[in-house]
Order: C-alpha cells, then structure tokens, then sequence
C-alpha cells in the first residue's frame, strides 16, 4: 500500500500491530497518524497545523510522545491516546524534537539545541526539567570517519 503523501519517522508499536508516522501533504503540512496493520485503517492523531512530527509509542501503547510546535516553538509534547489529551512537557525558546520512551516508560529523551547545539536531554513523563545526556559522541565519531571514508 503507497500513500499520495510523504511519510517520514515510522516507529512500531511494542505489540507490532500499529505503526505511527508524520506524513505531509501536498502543501507541507504535517500530521501525526496512527495505523492499525490488520486492517490498514490509519488514525488522524494531530491535525494539519503547524509542525507535528517524530512520533514514538510508550512502552505499553497508550501513549505517544511528539515533537509539535502548537505555539510557533517545536516542543515535546506527550498524547494519551485513549483521551486524547495532550500534555506538553517541554518549554523552551531552543528547538525540541526526536523524542523516544526509555523502555520502562518514566523518562523521554529528545533532541535539543538549548545548549548551542544539538543535544540529547532526558526528561521524566510527569515534567519537570530536562537534563542533559552525556554520551562520549567524540569517541564514537572518530571511529566512524575512518569507516565512512573506507565507503567512499
């Protein structure tokens, strides 16, 4: 099955029968679409407005965590998928997005650039605030420059 929009950031659900996605329509509008494998039938989780995207399940299924700038600013926001309420958990000028559930549910880590650059941050599922990941990202990438240029 192809789609007449583009479709970007599928992730699974951990039972395997969804997957969610941010697909654009003609005009680069993105929403957050839930779709059920068994039957094919998506769901409309976010509208057409602004930027919605970068969806990722909770551990148990009930919940997504998505990056939406419902305010002009992208930010982490999480979706209880039986109410439909929408919790933001971040707020802040930089730009957050990319956000993935640790595997017991409790803590979101996303993408930011709050420091000047694009880091990884934790933050809990109540709220709270957001705590810098440190991860030895020199050592990892003076690994991989040997290996991609053996590639080129």
């Amino acid at each position: 099955m192809q789609s007449k929009y583009k479709i970007l950031s599928p992730k699974w659900s951990s039972n395997g029968k969804q997957i969610t996605y941010t697909a654009y329509d003609n005009k680069s509008r993105a929403a957050i679409v839930i779709q059920t494998l068994a039957t094919g039938k998506p769901q409309l989780i976010t509208p057409f407005k602004k930027y919605n995207g970068t969806p990722s399940f909770s551990p148990d299924g009930r919940k997504l965590a998505i990056t939406q700038s419902k305010n002009s600013n992208p930010e982490i926001y999480i979706v209880d998928l039986l109410s439909h309420n929408f919790k933001q958990l971040t707020f802040n000028k930089a730009i957050d997005f990319e956000s993935s559930w640790s595997p017991n549910g409790t803590h979101i880590i996303f993408t930011s650039d709050r420091s000047g650059r694009q880091q990884i941050y934790r933050i809990s599922v109540n709220g709270g605030q957001a705590n810098a990941s440190v991860f030895a990202v020199d050592q990892i990438q003076v690994r991989l420059i040997p290996l991609m240029e053996k590639r080129l």
